[in-house]
């Protein structure tokens, strides 16, 4: 068991390896007649069964695939549970843990922004060290930080190989006392090194005392290394396994490093070395690991400084390649890992998905990340990141994290949340097709501070569209992955007006989370408070709204909305019948024809009409589709979407004349004039800037103005929700 060096709570993932069970009470599941995690009965918890019950963790899968993993009965599983099966799965716990987790809160709204920037620290630090495998290239044992360091093994002078020439054993005394023993065994084509450290005690280069104990076991597809002790870093795979590992590295009496890990590391080559005179490859994880260290480690370059965290990697597959100039190494991470935040106090579980990480260092020792991919976040949900290289205004093009910096100085992340409504995937498409000018038919995408997106539609005077009385609005649609297109056409020789918007099949926001105002008799630019109601934010339109606030005093001339005061979409109210969704358009003539099989919502029960003859009539529902947006009047819809997400939504409709008075000479009632009209605008995704003093700014609305700003990283709290109190603690 390993020290640790502090009297606030630490141990986390790793205290649960390496504390002491109490025996396990009854329950209603009678848990304890079986193995914890033992999903298909066979009396062992294996890989398998983890990989199960990770998956039900991050809802990917259903309980009753490995109701066993869930020990408490509360019908999920959770970090502890997780931990719990690995333990159980190395043979470590005799029996059930008594602890009854509350289930874990959900971060939301700007928090989730937030959230998802100490993540990608947390990433960058857990990420940064799990490299194990010096030990598999010598190359490698001179560079400062690489864990390898830790793995020293017996010198060869002091081996001898045994009778049988299938391996060799030995032994050495550590400088300051203790030994190491080795045995390597040649069996088949492979090699296995058996390296025990026993209390061995050495200093390093700066004279820090270092303590070794436990298992390193290193297997290598090389038949000849237990003799040569060479291993190819293009040709050779190795599989390093750490057993009761653990490292404690000693300044003038108190502990700079610690180090625990019960795991198992697999590195495959894929033939080349990179620019960082490293091989590159595949590198699978599957265990628990733990680093507390500052910066006067010797043994290991601490990330920010100072680090505490625990990492519970499941199937953790990093493909590791370098290139370019400067050198830039490039993880690709796929799979589970819990991470227990000790510092800050917070655990979560993530899976990543295609998720790429670079890492660069200039000559000034400042290292240079990047971003890019899907993390899937237990109390986050998904967050898809970017790293902004193109913004003037940091002209870094990555985040930049100085040597031994508790923050990073410089970059922009750019977060979103993809959109999975109705089983869609994630991706976006605005290109619509022929000419889209919201002239007369005017939209607003407004986005409060928890992230509701108000579409504001004013129809400001269309008389100049040779005399209509009205816009008729027939569709309106809004996607949280940025998939609505827009097309509008005027009437030729050869064509009809036309006007549509529509999302890709599969994304149009849900109907049941759209609100709507009613008809509100202005125009006027909306004020918006985007912090008013909780975060909701409140829109107030009207000549006599209070700039301040954006309140409508009682009795004066203007309406404020917000998402809790509208209507349901769904439902009718005077002036706006109930909307529909139409999964697949029919298709429409040039230059509107890249519509078909589009989707969009319809008011009424009939159409929607996006292309009619110029003088036809278009009358409203119950006769006809859409509602009427008179000259000089304004509507609201809301959609409740998270804050994370880019978003965009259009509206599309035809002036129509209802008073015969035109320049066309259109002498029916609610006739369409020559034009269509639709309106198409986005909301931009949130933004995460890193600042020269530490400091970080959030900008929710992508216009360029912080939102909020954060002295420094340390400063985050929104992972605070994710605190896994179910967790026991060393004090």
């Amino acid at each position: 068991m390993i020290r640790l060096k502090k009297t606030v709570c630490t141990g986390g993932i790793l205290a649960l390896l390496v504390a002491p069970v109490q025996p396990a009470r009854s329950s209603s599941q009678n848990l304890s007649a079986g193995i914890v995690g033992d999903c298909d009965g066979d009396g062992r918890v294996r890989i398998n069964d983890i990989i199960a019950a990770v998956a039900i963790a991050l809802r990917m899968s259903v309980l009753s695939v490995c109701p066993s993993a869930d020990l408490n009965g509360d019908g999920v599983i959770d970090i502890s549970e997780l931990v719990t099966m690995v333990r159980n799965s190395l043979g470590r716990l005799p029996g059930t843990p008594t602890r009854t987790p509350a289930p874990t809160p959900r971060v939301d709204g700007s928090g989730t922004i937030e959230g998802a920037a100490e993540v990608a620290l947390d990433n960058q630090d857990a990420i940064g060290i799990m490299e194990f495998g010096c030990i598999r290239n010598n190359a490698c044992q001179g560079d400062r930080g690489r864990l390898g360091l830790a793995l020293r093994r017996v010198s060869l002078s002091s081996m001898r190989e045994d009778a049988s020439s299938s391996g060799t054993t030995g032994s050495e005394s550590c400088s300051q006392g203790g030994e190491i023993q080795e045995a390597c065994i040649v069996s088949g084509s492979t090699s296995t090194l058996t390296i025990e450290y026993r209390d061995c005690r050495e200093e390093t280069v700066s004279g820090n005392l270092v303590l070794r104990r436990g298992t390193a076991i290193q297997t290598v597809s090389n038949r000849g290394f237990c003799v040569s002790r060479e291993v190819s870093a293009t040709e050779d795979t190795v599989v390093l396994q750490l057993r009761d590992f653990g490292l404690e590295e000693i300044l003038d009496g108190e502990p700079v490093l610690i180090v625990g890990a019960e795991l198992t590391d697999r590195f495959t080559p894929s033939g080349e070395i990179g620019c960082a005179g490293e091989a590159e490859g595949l590198q699978v994880v599957d265990g628990i690991f733990s680093v507390d260290c500052s910066a006067e480690a010797d043994s290991i370059r601490c990330p920010r400084g100072e680090t505490e965290l625990s990492l519970l990697a499941t199937q953790l597959s990093l493909e590791r390649t370098s290139g370019g100039f400067p050198c830039e190494r490039g993880v690709l991470a796929n799979g589970s890992l819990g991470i227990e935040d000790g510092i800050d106090d917070v655990g979560y579980v993530e899976e990543f998905d295609g998720f790429l990480l670079t890492e660069a260092e200039d000559d000034d020792n400042v290292r240079r990340y990047t971003h890019t991919g899907l993390v899937i976040v237990d109390c986050l949900g998904p967050l898809d990141y970017r790293t902004i290289i193109d913004m003037p205004a940091t002209q870094s093009g990555a985040i930049l994290v100085p040597e031994n910096a508790i923050c990073p100085s410089g970059g922009v992340l750019e977060v979103t949340r993809p959109a999975f409504f109705d089983g869609a995937g994630v991706g976006a498409d605005t290109s619509g097709q022929g000419t889209v000018q919201p002239t007369g038919l005017f939209q607003s995408l407004l986005r409060g501070l928890r992230g509701p997106v108000y579409q504001v539609l004013r129809n400001v005077d269309t008389a100049v569209d040779f005399g209509s009385d009205a816009v008729q609005v027939t569709t309106l649609v809004g996607a949280a992955d940025g998939s609505v297109a827009a097309c509008e056409n005027i009437a030729g020789a050869t064509s009809d007006p036309q006007a549509v918007v529509a999302a890709e099949v599969g994304k149009s926001f849900p109907l049941t989370r759209v609100f709507k105002s009613g008809l509100i008799p202005f125009d006027s630019l909306p004020c918006f408070n985007r912090n008013a109601r909780a975060g909701d934010g409140r829109v107030c339109l009207g000549p006599e709204c209070n700039p301040g606030d954006c309140t409508c005093p009682p009795g004066e001339e203007c309406r404020e909305f917000s998402l809790q005061q509208g209507a349901p979409i769904v439902e009718a109210t005077e002036g706006i019948p109930a909307a529909e969704l139409v999964s697949s358009l029919p298709e429409l003539n040039d230059p509107c024809s890249g519509f078909r099989e589009r989707s969009t919502y319809r008011f009424g029960n009939t159409g929607p009409t996006t292309e009619i003859r110029q003088c036809s009539a278009l009358p409203p529902a119950p006769v006809g589709d859409g509602f009427r947006l008179e000259n000089g009047s304004s509507v609201i819809f809301a959609y409740d979407t998270p804050l994370a997400s880019l978003f965009n939504a259009g509206a599309g409709g035809f002036p129509v004349d209802l008073d015969r008075q035109n320049l066309l000479r259109c002498d029916g009632p609610n006739s369409v004039l020559h034009i269509g009209r639709a309106a198409l605008d986005s909301v931009p995704a949130p933004l995460i800037q890193f600042s020269m003093g530490g400091g970080v700014l959030f900008d929710f609305d992508a216009d360029g103005i912080a939102d909020r700003t954060v002295p420094s990283c340390r400063d985050l709290s929104a992972l605070s929700q994710c605190k896994r109190n179910d967790l026991s603690r060393n004090h």
